[in-house]
């Protein structure tokens, strides 16, 4: 049995325990499953430093209309100004 033939929901507890973004964003580009996986994991808390704020808020701002769904995900936002 491979790591793809898992339960989502074993896999989402696996890979709930991986606390980097670049991680995340890496498994997330493996596969479409990997991926429907992974982004909720990825937008349940977005942190914004200073340098980040003017793109990052644009960016957000459009993903979150366009994709409710991950909308849906979004626990915590913090904007460091």
């Amino acid at each position: 049995m491979e790591l793809i033939d898992l339960p989502p929901e074993i896999l989402f507890l696996i890979l709930d325990c991986i606390e980097s973004a670049a991680a995340l964003k890496d498994i997330c580009i493996l596969s479409k499953k990997f991926c429907a996986i992974v982004q909720p994991l990825l937008y349940r808390n977005i942190i914004f430093g200073p340098e980040d704020v003017p793109v990052s808020i644009l960016l957000l701002c459009r993903t979150v209309v366009t994709c409710p769904l991950i909308a849906a995900q979004v626990r915590q936002l913090d904007i460091d100004t």
